[in-house]
C-alpha cells in the first residue's frame, strides 16, 4: 500500500490524454472514464528487471517498495524507495524521498510509469490494501512473489477497485 504516500504522488501525476485503447482495459470502463489514460502493458529494460528483483531478494523478509520511470510504456529507471512500514505485509513510501525521486525523474524527462512491491510470503496479486490505495491507472502496478522457489512477476491496472492484469516484456 502507499499510505500517505499516495497524496504525495497524486501531486506529481501530470494529466497525459490519449486516444489508444488499451487492449486489456474494458471497453465500459473507458467510456465511464474517457479523459484517463489506461497502462495495459508494460516494457522493463533487462537492467531495470534484474535490478527490481534483487532490490525484493535483499529486502526480504520485509516487503521492498519502488516507483519505475521511463518515456512511454518502457521502465528504463528504478527508484528503490524505504519501506518505512519495515514490514513483511505492507509497505509505505517516505514522502520525502518521493518528491525528491520526482524532481529527478523530471530532470531526466521520464515519467511514472510503474509503482512495485514485493510479497515476501504471498502470491503476486494485490492485497486488499494495495486496491484501496491505487490510485495510478495509467502506471503499472508491479508484484514480486517471493513466496516460491524463484520470484514471481505480476503486473495490474488498478482502477476503481477493480484489478486488471496486464502484461510485460523485458526488452
Amino acid at each position: 500500500m502507499l499510505g500517505s504516500s499516495a497524496q504525495c504522488l497524486n501531486q506529481h501525476r501530470g494529466s497525459r490524454k490519449s486516444n489508444r485503447l488499451p487492449g486489456v482495459v474494458d471497453v465500459a470502463v473507458k467510456k465511464l472514464h474517457p479523459n484517463r489514460t489506461f497502462v495495459d502493458d508494460l516494457v522493463f529494460s533487462p537492467n531495470v528487471y534484474t535490478t527490481m528483483i534483487q532490490h525484493c531478494l535483499q529486502e526480504r523478509p520485509r516487503e521492498a517498495c519502488g516507483l519505475l520511470s521511463g518515456k512511454g510504456k518502457k521502465a528504463c529507471t528504478l527508484w528503490p524507495m524505504t519501506n518505512v512500514l519495515q514490514s513483511p505485509h505492507a509497505f509505505e513510501m517516505d514522502i520525502r524521498q518521493i518528491k525528491a525521486v520526482f524532481r529527478q525523474m523530471e530532470g531526466k524527462g521520464e515519467k511514472l510509469v510503474g509503482i512495485y512491491h514485493s510479497h515476501p510470503t504471498a502470491p503476486p496479486y494485490p492485497s486488499r490494501n494495495n486496491v484501496v490505495h491505487a490510485n495510478y491507472p495509467e502506471s503499472a502496478y508491479v508484484i514480486v512473489s517471493l513466496s516460491g522457489v524463484k520470484p514471481e512477476v505480476r503486473c495490474f491496472c488498478i482502477l476503481n477497485q477493480q484489478v486488471i492484469p496486464i502484461q510485460y516484456r523485458i526488452t
